[in-house]
C-alpha cells in the first residue's frame, strides 16, 4: 500500500514512509523528547573527553581498533 502510493506520487518509498510517520506523530500528539540541560551536560562531557584525548600524543584510535580486531575472539 505504501509502495503503491509512493509510485503514484513519484517519490521514494523511504520518503513516503517518513511522511507517513510524521503525519502519524502529529495526529498522535507526539512531541520531540528534549531535555536541554541533559543534552548540554552530555555535550560538555564529550568535549572534555575529546580534549583529554588530544593531550595523549602517543595514543592512536586506529591502533586501538586494530588491536580489537586482532583479538582471538573478535568476529
Amino acid at each position: 500500500m505504501l509502495r503503491a502510493e509512493a509510485v503514484k506520487k513519484e517519490i521514494k518509498v523511504g520518503q513516503a514512509a517518513s511522511q507517513a510517520f510524521r503525519l502519524w506523530a502529529q495526529e498522535s500528539g507526539l512531541k520531540p523528547l528534549k531535555n536541554l540541560n541533559r543534552l548540554r551536560s552530555v555535550v560538555e562531557a564529550i568535549e572534555n573527553a575529546r580534549l583529554k584525548l588530544r593531550m595523549m600524543r602517543d595514543w592512536s584510535s586506529v591502533d586501538v581498533i586494530r588491536s580489537w580486531r586482532e583479538r582471538p575472539n573478535a568476529q
